[in-house]
């Protein structure tokens, strides 16, 4: 190795893995390693970098390695990246190691410029953050700059943030016990499944207005359903009331009043009021019977009645109607049924929309991506449209494996065995990103909207390696504007992201101690514990809550996560093989 007397390694373990972890918050102890283990260590991990290809060790013992030990060439073809690796305990770190590694190398000066070298990195098996090995890191930055070469000091906390996507180099070289720790874990099951065709915020298709009347009342009630369909809903409920005004009300056409009190239903039922809806529902119904199932259907499916909500709908030609029919027959599972069924409504937007997400569950991403681009163009400005878009964009840039069997409400934390990293899935994440912060821009958003809306955002952030910086600033954003947000904790803990998860951990077992927590609410606290390795008090919070799963029928969760504990723990469990994987997210009644 390219290695001066001083970077001479004080070896105080394992040559070829290093301890367990001693204490919180603690660095791997790189420096155990043998230092041609370290090398090959930094060799790997700089394979990974996006920019890098061919990565290979310089020379072997005996031969001259022209003051590097590790040399890579640019994808774009444009030069070389040359690297020098210096396995050193914390108290043989100084400036002067700097010095010298950077004197070593630049012997060698017209050799690699004359090879076309752009890059000179020094990995280092210690923490740099002392200001002495800071400063001289800007010292030697700016000489080397003048030299012709870009500079990177890779110091040990580097390292390991370069790590945390690539389990398999951990595991290699670190150990099993090492990959929790740096690369965070999956958390299965939190998002229970529960599906988005239909849901909350994301109700394009469900308002059932369907009036096309020439008059002045009709024309501004389908302007305020394109209104509230963008997300814009701060004047549609004044608006409505005063259509209301007697005055006016006497002289409506029956069917206007019926399409502004299907209106009002809908918003009431929107807002979780079913005995409201139903009010506004039947004087609709008495009004112009035949234009209310759509707003009957959803009721029913709301009182978890949809075996009656797909009955109302059979048999209709209304493509709208239609629409509704298979996003109904989408939640059930029953995808080839939906789709033949949704042929009726082409031309709507709902029927690119609704077929995208079916193509996402069938797992044909490519045409799910080329359906939801037809339903931009048709009705780009819709919340639906848009945050299926981000829907289909986020699931692009994961693995098939983790393609769900129906539309979770917001993304489980993925291990990253599960997630690409290559430049096209990068991309889709922040296409996916960009969309949901278009829609985080909506000033009425109720509260569990938003909170939704950033676990996704969260999760496009922090799937993406180069995004680290920007996933540790907008998850702390969001857990000191909303330490309630268990969605964007989960992310936050199953990353590692280094930020203060204490306000957002209390106020998660606050909840839980109320004694009405959701199985996901408690899976999230449980993760908390197992990231700072408490797993008693991990095993002991699943016990005390054992019935909340229970009452959710999410036993099997609950099970997957006790055999976790054990497992971590280093407690011996009798392998169920039915529970070594997670369980499967189902298209759920609601």
């Amino acid at each position: 190795m390219a290695r001066s007397n001083k970077a001479l390694p004080k070896k105080v373990g394992n040559a070829d893995m290093i301890g367990t972890r001693t204490a919180a918050g603690e660095l791997p102890r790189y420096f155990e390693l043998d230092p041609l283990r370290f090398q090959e260590l930094c060799r790997d991990l700089w394979q990974m970098e996006k920019e890098l290809e061919d990565v290979e060790v310089y020379g072997t013992k005996g031969q001259s390695q022209h003051g590097i030990d590790v040399l890579a060439t640019r994808k774009d073809g444009k030069g070389l990246a040359t690297g020098q690796c210096k396995c050193v305990v914390p108290s043989s770190f100084n400036a002067g190691l700097i010095t010298d590694s950077v004197d070593e190398f630049l012997r060698y000066k017209q050799f690699w410029l004359k090879q076309g070298a752009k890059k000179f990195a020094l990995f280092v098996a210690s923490n740099a953050s002392l200001r002495q090995i800071q400063d001289e890191k800007l010292k030697q930055t700016r000489r080397l700059k003048q030299a012709g070469f870009k500079f990177e000091l890779w110091s040990a906390a580097k390292i390991t943030n370069k790590l945390r996507p690539h389990p398999g180099i951990v595991r290699t070289y670190l150990d099993e016990h090492w990959v929790a720790i740096i690369c965070g874990t999956g958390m299965s099951g939190l998002s229970g499944g529960s599906n988005d065709l239909i849901g909350g915020l994301f109700q394009a298709q469900l308002e059932t207005l369907a009036s096309h009347n020439a008059d002045a009342t009709a024309r501004e009630v389908e302007s305020l359903r394109s209104q509230w369909r963008s997300g814009k809903k701060a004047n549609v409920q004044q608006a409505l009331g005063r259509f209301q005004e007697p005055t006016l009300w006497a002289v409506l056409p029956s069917a206007v009043k019926a399409t502004i009190l299907r209106f009002e239903a809908q918003l009431r039922l929107e807002a979780g009021d079913v005995d409201q809806a139903k009010k506004f529902s039947s004087q609709a119904a008495a009004l112009n019977p035949g234009a209310n199932k759509r707003l009957e259907a959803l009721i029913l499916r709301w009182e978890n009645k949809h075996g009656d909500a797909i009955k109302v709908l059979e048999g209709s030609n209304d493509p709208e109607t239609i629409a509704l029919h298979a996003a109904f027959l989408l939640e059930d599972g029953k995808m080839e049924e939906a789709l033949e069924v949704l042929e009726g409504a082409s031309g709507l937007p709902e029927y690119h929309r609704l077929r995208a997400l079916a193509f996402v569950v069938k797992g044909n991403l490519l045409q799910a991506r080329l359906e939801v681009q037809k339903a931009i163009e048709l009705a780009g400005s819709w919340s639906a449209v848009i945050y299926t878009s981000a829907v289909i964009h986020y699931f692009s840039g994961v693995s098939p494996a983790a393609i769900p069997a129906g539309i979770p409400q917001w993304p489980d934390p993925l291990d990253w065995s599960l997630v690409k990293t290559d430049d096209e899935s990068r991309g889709f994440f922040k296409t996916a990103s960009t969309a949901i912060a278009k829609l985080e821009a909506q000033q009425e958003l109720a509260l569990e909207d938003r909170r939704i809306l950033e676990a996704w955002h969260a999760a496009c952030l922090a799937n993406d390696p180069e995004a680290r910086t920007e996933a540790i600033s907008y998850c702390k954003d969001v857990l000191e504007r909303d330490p309630g947000n268990h969605r964007v904790l989960a992310w936050a803990v199953a990353r590692r992201l280094e930020i203060d998860i204490e306000p957002a951990r209390e106020a998660l077992l606050s909840i839980i101690q109320t004694g009405k927590p959701a199985p996901s609410e408690v899976v999230v606290a449980v993760a908390c514990h197992v990231a700072r390795q408490e797993y008693e008090q991990a095993k002991t919070l699943l016990t005390e809550t054992e019935a909340v799963f229970v009452h959710d029928n999410a036993s099997e969760l609950w099970r997957f996560w006790m055999m976790q504990i054990d497992l971590l723990s280093g407690n011996s469990v009798v392998v169920d093989q039915q529970l070594v994987a997670p369980p499967a997210c189902q298209i759920p009644s609601s």
